[in-house]
Parts: C-alpha cells; structure tokens; sequence
C-alpha cells in the first residue's frame, strides 16, 4: 500500500486478473549422488527431494562420510616430545556433502537432492542413471548436476552424462553442469549430441572447506612411549591406536594433531561452486545476466592454472 503525504483525491486500481505471465523459479540444480542415509529407512532413496539450506540436508540426508586419515608421528630425540611427522589424507569418495556446502556458500538457494545409495554402498552407474529416471518425472529442477559420479572413471562418467544431455533435449526445461576430468579425451567422451543444454567447466578447485571426521576415523602411527590400543598396551616402538586414544592419554599430540587436520583443505570439482554462482546471478541481476566475471566463495584457488 502507497503512503500519501500531500492533500488530494487519489484513484487506487485493483487488479482482479491474475498475471498475464506466470512467475517461475530459475536456477534450481539438483544433485545426484550418494548420501549417508536417505530419510527414515531409505524412504528418500531415488525421489527427489527439495531442501532449501544445508540444515534441511543434514536432517534429511546426513552429513559427509568420516574422513579417514593416517597420521604418522615419532618422538623428537632432542625434546623428547612427540611431533608429527606426515598426514596421509585419503581421497574423497563421496562428494555429495561437500558439493552442498560449496554450493550454499556460493549463494545457491533451494535444490533437489536425488539420493542414489548410502556410504555402505559402492559406487556403480547405474544407481546414478537411476536417479536421472527419477528425476525425469520432477518438474521444477532446471540444472543437473553429478558432482558425486566424478570418481566413476572417464567411461562411466561421460556416459552418465550423455544421458543427462538426452534428457535435457527430451524435457527442453533444464540443464547440464558437467565437470571436466581429463582435458584429453573430453570432447570424444562427450559426444556431440545435445550440446545446447550443458556446460563444462575446469579445473577442480582447492576449497576453504575443512574435512569432516571424527577421532575414531583418525589413525595415529609411530611415536612412543605407552599407548593404549584398545584391549593391549605396546610399551615402547612403534604402535598405532587412533586419536580418541590420544584425547585422555597424551593431550598434548592429540591438540597437535587436531590443529594440523584443522589446515587440511578439500579439493572439489567446480561445478557445485558455478551452480551456485548461477543461482546468485539470477536472483540479484536476473536471468538475462550472464554468471561470469563472479569471483567464488570459499574457494582458495584453482589446482591448475589456466593461460
């Protein structure tokens, strides 16, 4: 309602027609891929779900899975206080979790989630073409994404994504967000068909995101002294127990390592980060502005430079 502030008679026009072009969302990615658990008794495995911030993921879908890391210590001969020596970080399995983040932080808004399996699971194709079918038959989804199925191999990867391509022509009402693995043998892996509906983008970026684990997934080797490893003690040599061991036993190498895991960084693949900027872009300079010259939340730098 308008405020009037100066003396007159004003006329007040109210439309009783609804309007003439109805208001639709764009820029609404769902993600496909492999989640710790999909509702109550997998009541959300292959339906697509919407959420809108990463709460609702985590309440749904859970968390990422455990980070396994191996962390090699000894006893300094000088100081004779226990040092790190290496930290061995496994790669990522499943991306899903870390995808969300990276997308929330670069300004995404709601999404769909299209959970294929849980972390007990391996990976296979065709869980993830399972969830395209599934996807088919939801409406508001405008962008594909399948971040998760990077570490399918080149094959199986591009194959999924040439299905995601057909069902971008078939629909006509959405859009592929790919990532590229290999420069080499992108294009033929790719194919030619549909070309229209996707995107590519390269290389994978070094993120801010910390790993997330807990002290029983951390495996501590080396070092010295009497550590207990659950059941038996090793007196002296080299042993190997888990930082949960550490938390009451030796305080001092337990907040070590916590502060060196502290720096260990996730590398993603750059499409959650785009699919993000794509949503930002089209809700503060709308769809007609293109989502370039946008600088990245989160990220710390991309892992190849480009000339």
């Amino acid at each position: 309602m308008v405020t009037y502030k100066t003396p007159n008679v004003y006329v007040e026009e109210i439309s009783t027609f609804p309007p003439s072009v109805a208001e639709v969302s764009t820029a609404i990615p769902a993600f496909i891929g492999y989640t710790e658990k999909a509702g109550i008794g997998d009541q959300l495995k292959n339906k697509p779900t919407r959420i809108s911030s990463l709460l609702d993921y985590e309440t749904l879908f859970g968390k990422a899975q455990a980070t396994s890391f191996e962390v090699t210590t000894k006893v300094d001969d000088t100081t004779k206080a226990e040092v790190i020596t290496s930290i061995d970080t496994p790669e990522l399995k499943y991306l899903m979790y870390y995808a969300l983040r990276l997308y929330f932080d670069n300004g995404g808004g709601s999404c769909y989630i299209v959970s294929v399996g849980d972390y007990s699971q391996d990976k296979d194709k065709g869980k993830f073409e399972d969830g395209l079918k599934a996807l088919e038959k939801e409406d508001e989804p405008t962008l594909i994404l399948l971040t998760d199925a990077v570490s399918l191999g080149d094959t199986n990867y591009y194959g999924l994504c040439q299905k995601a391509l057909e069902q971008c022509n078939k629909l006509k009402d959405r859009f592929a967000i790919f990532d590229v693995l290999k420069v080499d043998g992108f294009r033929e892996g790719i194919g030619t068909d549909y070309l229209k509906y996707g995107a590519a983008y390269y290389p994978d970026l070094q993120t801010s995101l910390n790993y997330y684990y807990t002290d029983h997934s951390v495996t501590i080797k080396g070092g010295g002294g009497t550590t207990d490893t659950g059941g038996t003690t090793d007196t002296g040599g080299t042993t190997e127990s888990n930082l949960s061991n550490s938390k009451t036993k030796n305080t001092d190498i337990y907040n070590k390592i916590k502060a060196e895991l502290a720096k260990q960084r996730v590398v993603l693949p750059p499409s959650a980060a785009v699919a993000g900027v794509y949503a930002r872009v089209d809700r503060d300079r709308g769809v007609w502005k293109a989502p370039a010259n946008v600088s990245l939340a989160s990220v710390l730098a991309p892992t190849e430079k480009i000339t």
